[in-house]
């Protein structure tokens, strides 16, 4: 299922942290994100519910994505910053950060709107 695909279902909101200790079977990147099928059969998706007025992308992904699979995940972390250059009224850089031991990989989010909504991803799971 893709991220688009997402709209007509009900998902619910999970803390990263819900990751750590997961083992990947599959990693798949989109435009606007990034979806994780777990051995248990589990899926989450990692965008941002897109609104009026606001654009959430990722930029870049840095590492081989097969690397989160087929190893539990030891590191789930994420880190934001305010972009002093967007072109309109407000933006997001946010990074996530996912090890296993096979290796690393960083995927850079990037979000501008109006100012009244918000920039970030989330991880979400159908309920």
């Amino acid at each position: 299922m893709s991220i688009e695909e997402l709209a007509g279902y009900n998902v619910e909101l999970v803390e990263l942290e819900e990751l750590k200790g997961q083992i990947l079977t599959s990693v798949d990147v989109e435009k606007d994100g990034i979806c994780f099928c777990t051995t248990h059969g589990k899926k989450y998706y990692l965008y941002h519910q897109q609104d009026c007025c606001e654009v959430v992308n990722i930029e870049s992904v840095d590492g081989d994505v097969e690397n989160l699979t087929n190893e539990p995940i030891i590191v789930a972390l994420e880190r934001s910053v305010e972009d002093s250059n967007a072109k309109i009224d407000s933006g997001t850089y946010q990074w996530y950060v996912f090890a296993t031991l096979k290796g690393t990989v960083v995927i850079r989010f990037h979000g501008t709107s109006n100012g009244c909504y918000g920039e970030t991803a989330s991880l979400f799971t159908i309920k």
